[in-house]
């Protein structure tokens, strides 16, 4: 036969993208390569003879095989055409003819090529029996497709003609993007299986394969490290290129060998299983075991220290120094100071220098401000409590007014400990008002940090109790007072005010529990209503009402001795907001004129029959009798009984009041009959009156509430 190479060129088994990365001698080499491929195919084929037509059954036995022949019919000179007989990628249909399906896995990858003569006609020789698709292209625009051919050695099983007409084709076209990772997206190969029609894909992963004819295909997509992908049904039309979407190729796990990672050992482990892998921490290597033995998968390998670098040049001289005259660690400034004296300031760990007309900062051991963190605000009526963090240890303060210009500060608080959390409170505000607040937080070095503008609003008036709160006391865990110290504290809502005395000796030690106990043993047993606690936030005392109202007032006076060390203030705090009315009895005047009076004991002995009339502002009246005698029995009142009727009274006429008994000192029991009012307000009053009444320790009168 003869070949003609400028008819192999048109007929590459690979085609490249016009515009592709291949450059013009190695698309010779590559057109070289497969002249003398098709070459050694053809002479291997027919024998290095010419093909001829023939009249005979067109698949003929051969010696060793089958012998096929057929002609390329169409349009002009059909001589010089390349046609190729390829195996099935599919397996081989059962037919009675062929061989056994083994013989599938063959075929499947045979390929056999010839070139028609003047008058079409091809032949193959020595054909494997199978399945195969015949194809044949004239160039780009023509070829023609035969599918599914059955080659067997029985006569029967064969086709009667193998004329292949040659008809108008089409191409296929698209991309292939390619797995992270991946080395590249040209020379994937887009191929049809079944027919001798591919290409490779270019830098950007664009394939085109011409010259396909008319039908219907499969796309099989394939390249090293790549799991093969095919698309199915792709039809090729008559001039036409079908474009495929892009088609996305995955890594071939197929070869990989799972591990099961056995983490770091000093030995191999026991009974290992296939693929076991773990880091042997002895001799710093890495071991898989095959099944039989353990292989070495890596080692650690540590070279010997390189030599040592060059010594690189000496810098340039620095300029001249400044020189200093020091003047030592000073709490103040050195006096008469001259230019260049220097000193470190002891107070604030801060080093200045004079530069001739005033002290310059020099050098500071910390030049960072502390940092303020979330600031919280709790507004009340006519207070404000705020809540911060800060990184370090600090003085802290509040500056705040009715706009961002403040106007006001409360006092600089210390915060030493460990969390540095603080707290201010701002008093003295008015109701339903906007304010605006910053803080201002110091650390020991002077550094000081400022928030941005936050605001709050205060809230409706309601019941506050009274506050006196103390500020950082002057002691550390316990308190040694060097000469005998005494205060008093008031509960002036009582006429007359209920006070107690505290005293504390000279050269005792009070711990801050030892204090409190004391404060509020005291005023306890004295029917004081208040209440002795310790904020560990500023390490200070607060002595607060136990119930709200502007007619709540406590009062520290008549100090003595070390007072100071306790950081109360002396003087009188207010509760604020509206307030109930209320009635409290006194015990004393009970006592004086009962048989007896003793709530604590649960036993009240009236001298004689008690009238109590209580009103309220509505002019509901409750009637409350107790009798001295009924029937010529002596009448026993449990504090059960008193509130019991007292409260049934109040119930039954509607009266906007109620009852109870209170512990005034703190000693479990109820011993203080106390009556008020359900509602707040200075228009809200209860009305005591009544015959006898001083036996129940109450004095008649008017009880109005605050505002």
């Amino acid at each position: 036969m003869v070949i003609r190479p400028e008819l192999i060129q048109e007929s590459s088994f690979l085609r490249f993208k016009p515009g592709g990365n291949m450059k013009s001698g190695e698309t010779m080499r590559v057109k070289m390569f497969f002249i003398l491929a098709l070459a050694m195919v053809a002479m291997l084929a027919i024998g290095c003879g010419s093909s001829k037509s023939s009249t005979t059954n067109p698949l003929a036995s051969a010696a060793e095989g089958v012998l096929v022949q057929g002609r390329v019919a169409g349009k002009g000179d059909m001589s010089g055409i390349p046609v190729y007989l390829l195996g099935l990628e599919a397996q081989v249909p059962p037919n009675a003819g062929l061989r056994a399906s083994e013989a599938a896995t063959s075929v499947a990858g045979q390929l056999y090529f010839s070139i028609t003569d003047s008058s079409g006609a091809f032949a193959f020789n020595d054909v494997t029996p199978g399945v195969y698709n015949l194809v044949a292209k004239k160039d780009k625009n023509l070829g023609g497709i035969r599918r599914n051919l059955a080659v067997g050695l029985a006569a029967s099983t064969m086709p009667t003609d193998l004329e292949l007409l040659l008809t108008a084709t089409g191409d296929i076209s698209g991309q292939i993007a390619v797995p992270e990772g991946y080395a590249a997206k040209s020379g994937v190969i887009a191929f049809l299986p079944g027919t001798s029609f591919a290409a490779f894909t270019d830098e950007n992963g664009y394939f085109v394969i011409s010259g396909v004819p008319v039908g219907d295909y499969s796309v099989l997509f394939t390249a090293p490290g790549l799991a093969r992908s095919r698309l199915d049904n792709v039809t090729v039309a008559a001039g036409q290129q079908v474009t495929l979407p892009l088609v996305t190729l995955a890594k071939d796990a197929s070869s990989c060998a799972c591990m099961t990672w056995k983490g770091t050992q000093t030995a191999h482990p026991a009974s290992p299983q296939l693929n076991w892998a773990y880091y042997n921490s002895t001799d710093k290597k890495a071991y898989l075991f095959d099944g039989t033995t353990w292989q070495i998968m890596s080692e650690s390998i540590t070279g010997p220290m390189g030599p040592q670098g060059p010594v690189g040049p000496m810098g340039p001289q620095g300029p001249a120094g400044t020189s200093l005259v020091w003047k030592g660690s000073l709490e103040v400034p050195p006096v008469n100071p001259e230019l260049n004296w220097a000193y470190l300031n002891s107070l604030d760990g801060r080093s200045y220098i004079w530069d001739g007309d005033s002290w310059k900062l020099f050098a500071a051991s910390d030049l960072n401000p502390p940092i303020v963190g979330p600031v919280t605000v709790s507004p009340g009526a006519t207070t404000a409590l705020i809540t911060f963090v800060t990184n370090e240890p600090a003085i802290c303060a509040a500056e705040y007014g009715a706009s961002s210009s403040y106007g006001n500060w409360t006092d600089w608080n210390n915060i030493w400990w460990e969390g540095y959390g603080d707290k201010i409170r701002i008093s003295g505000l008015e109701p339903e008002t906007l304010y605006h607040f910053r803080i201002r937080a110091k650390d020991s070095s002077g550094n000081e940090f400022v928030t941005k503008d936050h605001i709050f609003v205060t809230v409706a008036p309601f019941p506050e109790p009274a506050l006196i709160q103390g500020v950082m006391f002057e002691f550390e865990n316990y308190w040694v007072p060097a000469v005998g110290t005494e205060f008093e504290i008031a509960d002036n809502q009582f006429t007359p005010a209920r006070t107690c005395t505290l005293t504390f000796s000279a050269g005792a030690t009070y711990f801050v529990a030892d204090i409190l106990d004391a404060i509020n043993a005291e005023i306890k047993s004295n029917g004081i209503r208040a209440t002795a606690v310790y904020d560990s936030y500023v390490k200070a005392f607060r002595i607060v009402s136990d119930f709200g109202g502007s007619n709540k007032q406590l009062e520290i006076l008549n100090v003595t001795g070390d007072f100071a060390d306790l950081g109360l203030p002396v003087g009188v705090a207010n509760g604020t907001g509206p307030s109930y009315p209320e009635v409290f009895n006194d015990a004393v005047v009970a006592q004086t004129n009962s048989s007896v009076w003793d709530p604590e004991i649960d036993i009240w002995d009236p001298a004689s029959d008690v009238l109590l009339t209580i009103a309220d502002k509505n002019g509901n009246v409750a009637l409350v009798n107790f009798f001295d005698q009924v029937l010529g029995n002596n009448q026993i009142y449990p504090r059960s009984q008193i509130d019991a009727t007292i409260a049934q009274a109040l119930n039954q006429e509607s009266v906007a009041a109620s009852v109870t008994f209170v512990d005034t000192n703190n000693n479990g029991p109820t011993d203080q009959l106390v009556i008020y009012g359900t509602h707040t307000g200075a228009a809200e009053k209860i009305v005591i009156g009544g015959t006898g009444i001083e036996q129940l320790g109450l004095v008649a009168g008017e009880y109005f509430g605050t505002d």
